[in-house]
């Protein structure tokens, strides 16, 4: 997921200053300021100097070279290394709550962070929806397309918001994930590199029902039962249950692990479609925020079913998002 400027910013600072400290005392050499290098007896100046006329005695040769304004050019291009950070537009997406925890320092160190705050908190207390939840969710996903940033997502939503915002913004590579460890509330960090040994069982259920209908049911931080899919009447449509191994709020927390999981799982999905002429899914699903948006992003609107993605309220699924419905069309409320 990383490209190669991001792999270039991770070059540590440290690093860059010792070459633009090596290249200020070329150029102060090569244009004529050898003397007052000379005069300086103390800190890195006096040491590195003193290390490149022992390598090099002739070093005050360089005031005759014609090409030392590469030095000047040097110098300018190392300061921009140093102080340069990526730009990045970041959704910042909070409708349980007011407040969200910071972004990781580390991450803030070598990005830009243009914040866009997707605050929906007061449209979601008592349930009171409305077009404007639907269309401000859409309206944020086409902000992020036109932007010509790097995107950042993260936050804590409902699972149906998450999954709607994914979904509109689509399968581009330019999306980093921020997630909060439940070890550390502190801040979000951005998901790592690297695969683990977790993978996704699954089970099929109500194979023989003459349905067009189907439930998939995805858990990668609690397990989803039975008894909480009743509002969404299970018995009369076919079922999948899809859950990781292992389970647990950080169970993913890198781009390699859900890559795999997200193939596995819309292959899966797509494969119960077409084996049963599936026309509407119905999708639960207990997983983190991060992995919500990441695998809405791999689901398509033009070749995938209609999809009805719902929301876990007190052991059971009360509304839902038609992902094909625009405002207040898209809410599904389950007596």
């Amino acid at each position: 997921m990383r490209n190669i400027s991001d792999k270039f910013l991770m070059i540590p600072k440290w690093i860059w200053k010792i070459m633009f400290l090596v290249v200020v005392i070329l150029t102060l050499i090569s244009y004529g300021g050898a003397t007052i290098l000379e005069n300086i007896e103390v800190g890195d100046v006096a040491d590195m100097y003193e290390t490149i006329e022992n390598f090099y005695p002739t070093i005050e040769e360089l005031g005759s070279w014609e090409q030392k304004w590469i030095f000047i050019l040097l110098d300018a291009t190392l300061i921009l290394l140093i102080i340069y950070k990526r730009p990045n537009f970041v959704i910042s997406h909070k409708s349980m709550g007011f407040d969200l925890s910071p972004v990781d320092k580390k991450f803030k160190k070598y990005n830009w962070l243009f914040v866009n705050k997707l605050q929906q908190t007061d449209d979601m207390i008592n349930l009171t929806v409305n077009s404007d939840i639907v269309t401000v969710v859409d309206n944020m996903a086409i902000k992020a397309q036109k932007s010509k940033y790097q995107v950042v997502y993260y936050g804590v939503a409902h699972t149906p918001l998450v999954f709607r915002l994914g979904l509109k913004y689509g399968d581009q590579d330019n999306v980093k994930l921020l997630h909060k460890k439940r070890s550390n509330d502190d801040e979000f960090e951005e998901w790592g590199t690297g695969k683990t040994s977790i993978w996704v069982s699954s089970q099929e259920v109500n194979c023989s029902k003459k349905s067009d209908e189907l439930i998939v049911a995805i858990g990668t931080s609690f397990e989803v039962k039975k008894e909480e899919l009743q509002t969404l009447q299970p018995d009369n449509k076919h079922v999948l249950y899809l859950q990781t191994n292992p389970l647990g709020f950080d169970a993913i927390l890198s781009y390699e692990d859900a890559q795999s999981l997200r193939v596995g799982i819309l292959g899966q999905i797509r494969q119960l479609v077409k084996k049963y002429s599936i026309k509407r899914i119905h999708m639960v699903i207990s997983s983190s925020v991060a992995f919500t948006f990441f695998l809405a992003q791999g689901y398509s609107e033009h070749h995938d079913p209609e999809i009805i993605v719902y929301h876990y309220d007190k052991g059971k699924y009360t509304w839902g998002i038609n992902m094909s419905e625009q405002g207040r069309n898209a809410f599904i409320i389950n007596e």
